[in-house]
């Protein structure tokens, strides 16, 4: 539900719902200008993850994947990260 601007009632603030949605394991795609390489990496750090490679710009982006490390000590559950 967006949120009303304080400042200018005309204007609601809200995200965006997706227009496109990455479902194969790889998808290529150009997205203003940029060729993009998405891999799906479900289950890694979170339910849903992916990496990104930039052809063109020789750029990979890997976010959490690319570090062996917890981001969240303490879990909502209250377990430390890793126990399962």
């Amino acid at each position: 539900m967006p949120l009303e601007d304080r400042n200018n009632p005309s204007r609601v603030q809200g995200i965006l719902p997706p227009t496109i949605s990455i479902e194969q394991p790889v998808e290529e795609l150009t997205i203003d200008g940029a060729r993009m390489v998405f891999q799906n990496t479900p289950g890694t750090e979170a339910p849903a993850e992916m990496n990104t490679w930039f052809p063109d710009f020789k750029a990979f982006w890997a976010a959490e994947n690319i570090v062996k490390a917890c981001t969240m000590f303490l879990r909502y559950e209250g377990r430390r990260c890793g126990m399962p």
